[in-house]
């Protein structure tokens, strides 16, 4: 089932009391794959990049979700396959597949965005966790007044790890799109409002995940990120160094727009080596068409 109570929040920047998450209810005998119960989501269609020993948190713009009626199916396949704990999604296209996605997910609960544009329509943020790994609590929009420059408000949820002390603040955003000035000014401006929520964050630990729509590896598109990276003793852009390496997340263009950045708090608990984007696209035979433009970034997070 959704975490979002549309009517409790309307007008409001954050999350009623009582909006708290809730999981999908599941029977444990496997059904038709096209009505629930599902069974069970695979294991085995990618090669793992999860660990035991860490949580692995992942962004990933699943592209007007569903692209298909298989899609929810194969997402599910591909978070089991790759064994993540915490995922932000981006381009929501429809609340009864996100449901549908959860249900497929067992062990997984998931929150959803209540945003819609004012036309009605929506391409909303949502997060799903592996709820025996961690717990999530004050779920929340953000910046929900700043329309033009986030058409899309960031998704926050305190994530805490079962069995440790450590919990963290995780934010999950959609910059604008596009690719003339006033789009990038609009990135740029997104950019420095979300340093400045987090900047007041009482949570140290926080990391910002999501389709940033702008890249790293150029002086203009750096410049869109200068508050993270004009404040490296506070914030470290984890994607940077693969970027800087020729890696990929946006499939038609070639480049990296998909990112993560951690406060310095929580990104001494990110090792370098553990930041991965997974090669889907070669690793499943019509992705692109059936899944996504996008590909995910993996980070893992040592407790």
């Amino acid at each position: 089932m959704r975490a979002w109570c549309a009517a409790a929040i309307a007008g409001l920047a954050g999350f009623a009391a009582g909006c708290s998450p809730r999981s999908a209810a599941v029977d444990a005998a496997a059904g038709a794959d096209a009505v629930p119960p599902y069974p069970p989501p695979r294991t085995d269609l990618v090669p793992a990049v999860g660990t035991a020993s860490a949580i692995d948190v992942a962004t990933w713009n699943v592209e007007n979700f569903p692209k298909t009626p298989q899609t929810p199916r194969l997402v599910a396949d591909l978070i089991a396959s790759l064994d993540l704990d915490v995922v932000a999604l981006q381009e929501i296209a429809s609340v009864d597949a996100f449901d549908e996605l959860v249900a497929r997910l067992r062990g997984y609960d998931g929150v959803l965005s209540p945003h819609t544009y004012s036309d009605g329509s929506y391409q909303k943020i949502g997060i799903v966790y592996r709820r025996d790994v961690v717990s999530v609590d004050d779920v929340r929009l953000l910046l929900s007044d700043h329309g033009y420059e986030l058409p899309r408000p960031p998704l926050a949820v305190e994530v805490s790890i079962a069995g440790s002390s450590l919990d963290f603040r995780a934010v999950a955003v959609h910059l604008k799109a596009g690719f003339d000035a006033d789009d990038r000014s609009r990135r740029a401006a997104a950019v420095a409002l979300i340093e400045a929520e987090v900047a007041m964050d009482p949570d140290p630990e926080v990391v910002v995940v999501g389709d940033f729509n702008e890249v790293v590896t150029s002086d203009a598109g750096r410049a869109v990120f200068a508050p993270f990276f004009d404040a490296a003793d506070h914030y470290v852009v984890l994607t940077d160094g693969l970027a800087q390496s020729g890696a990929e997340t946006f499939l038609p263009s070639g480049a990296m727009i998909d990112h993560a950045v951690a406060t310095a708090d929580l990104a001494a608990s990110v090792a370098a080596d553990t930041i991965d984007v997974p090669p889907l696209a070669d690793e499943l035979v019509g992705y692109r068409d059936a899944v996504s433009d996008h590909l995910p970034v993996v980070i893992a997070v040592t407790p």
